[in-house]
């Protein structure tokens, strides 16, 4: 056999051998500095991020804690400089031997409140009364002034007097502030027929008849005019005239009715209230009990399903606020005597 030359091979491996070597010499020389360069760079640039992060991190938790204690600190001022709170009385931490409170009415319309007024009427005599009932109502200076030239002899302040119009704020005395609940489909049902009683007098009484709207048109009609949940729009803290009432609304009403009504009935149990300002008061009954009320219209009981739906729906939130009065309990600030 003819052996291959061993040169070709020998010249093989020298070429192989100078590939490795320029390959470790271009590894060495070029590329793993660069990519070392590359990798620290980028490790130095996570460092520095990190860093970064975690200043932002303790600059947000410095932050929230002074958010935190500036909001304390608000609650604090509030509470030592602002004496509205405390001057809310409710009936059952009034004792006859204390200073009187000044009882005020809110009286939302359609909830047997004409009748109260009767029996305040009866009790009341009329230098020692404001009524606050005509509109437009006094300006929030000319309250001020009034108050300050009355407040000494008032015994009574009583009115369609909205919770957001504030008069609690420029009575000195602490106040009593009374308020009655009625269901709501029976309201409007009363507001109802009420209105087309009174058509020679209300706009919206003649449009009822001149238009022959039912109650469904008629309910929707005042949620169109933003006339809708009467009793959330008196009750709560937000003048909400020309606004779309609101569950924030109803809120507000809601905390105003467990904190700051001193004595919430129900026109249901009506008899109740009149107990208690005989009882409290030392009132007398009125000679006519029930005042402006109807006896010729429709009740609740008369609706058909879908009716009641739609009124329900479109007064949702004074159907529950309705709800929350009666969990409160109607008595829950009447003596004992009276609950009985």
């Amino acid at each position: 056999m003819n052996e291959k030359p061993k040169s070709g091979c020998i010249e093989l491996k020298g070429a192989y051998s100078k590939l490795r070597s320029a390959a470790r010499s271009l590894i060495g020389q070029r590329l793993l500095p660069d990519l070392h360069r590359q990798i620290r760079e980028t490790l130095d640039a996570n460092d520095l991020l990190k860093r970064e992060v975690s200043a932002l991190q303790g600059q947000h938790a410095e932050l929230r804690t002074q958010l935190a204690l500036n909001k304390l600190t608000t609650i604090k001022e509030s509470v030592s400089q602002n004496n509205e709170e405390p001057r809310f009385l409710f009936l059952k931490s009034y004792l006859p031997e204390t200073d009187s409170p000044l009882p005020i009415f809110l009286h939302i319309p359609k909830t047997a409140g004409t009748s109260f007024g009767q029996m305040v009427a009866a009790n009341v005599d009329k230098e020692n009364l404001l009524e606050l009932y005509d509109k437009p109502r006094p300006s929030q200076d000319e309250l001020k002034k009034l108050l300050q030239e009355r407040e000494k002899n008032l015994s009574m302040i009583i009115g369609h007097i909205p919770f957001s119009y504030g008069i609690h704020r420029y009575v000195k005395r602490p106040v009593l502030l009374i308020t009655l609940l009625r269901e709501p489909l029976d309201r409007l049902l009363s507001l109802y027929y009420y209105l087309q009683r009174q058509a020679h007098a209300q706009d919206m009484g003649r449009e009822i008849i001149e238009r022959r709207l039912d109650i469904v048109e008629f309910v929707k009609l005042t949620k169109e005019r933003h006339l809708d949940n009467g009793h959330v729009r008196f009750l709560c803290s937000t003048d909400t005239r020309g606004l779309p009432c609101s569950a924030e609304f109803l809120e507000e009403a809601k905390d105003n009715l467990a904190n700051r009504i001193g004595l919430v009935a129900l026109t249901e149990n009506y008899e109740l209230l009149v107990q208690t300002m005989e009882y409290t008061f030392g009132w007398k009954r009125a000679a006519q009990e029930r005042y402006n009320a109807a006896t010729d219209r429709k009740k609740v009981t008369d609706m058909d399903s879908d009716t009641a739906s739609i009124l329900q729906e479109v007064n949702r939130y004074d159907c529950e606020l309705f709800e929350f009065a009666k969990t409160l309990g109607a008595g829950r600030s009447l003596p004992q005597q009276i609950k009985r």
